[in-house]
């Protein structure tokens, strides 16, 4: 079952992005069908299926695909939906994506704030006090 899926997968057609994420679902779900019987069996759909070369319509060129870690775009049909996300799990359109992207690099190349002194930020959850350097949580 599983090998059948993973030649699906190889196989898709990228008319609809729909059926690939469902063919990962279906092989995510046999799977963990598997590791009941044969619990050392690996969970990651990637030990199984070079997600890096899926079958996808060619992204557009001025969008690198692959400094984007936090949310990695797997492959993409000829409407320009997108199979994107670290499980796979989400379907968006490559303008949504490219928004997306802009607003990392944005956020990225922000220059810091001139007057730092004694001002609080917040950082996984917790808040910094940068002048003493000291952290509470909050």
């Amino acid at each position: 079952m599983v090998d059948s899926i993973i030649n699906q997968i190889k196989a898709w057609n990228c008319d609809d992005i729909y059926d690939l994420r469902m063919l990962f679902r279906r092989l995510a779900n046999s799977i963990a069908a598997r590791r009941l019987e044969t619990p050392e069996m690996s969970r990651s759909l990637s030990d199984y299926v070079d997600t890096s070369s899926l079958p996808s319509v060619r992204f557009f060129e001025e969008i690198d695909m692959t400094k984007y870690v936090g949310f990695p775009v797997w492959a993409m049909d000829k409407k320009g939906y997108c199979l994107a996300g670290k499980r796979m799990d989400h379907v968006v359109h490559i303008v949504e994506v490219a928004e997306i992207h802009k607003e990392q690099d944005a956020r990225a190349h922000k220059p810091p704030p001139q007057h730092t002194r004694g001002v609080k930020i917040r950082l996984l959850g917790r808040k910094r006090d940068v002048l003493s350097g000291g952290e509470r949580n909050g």
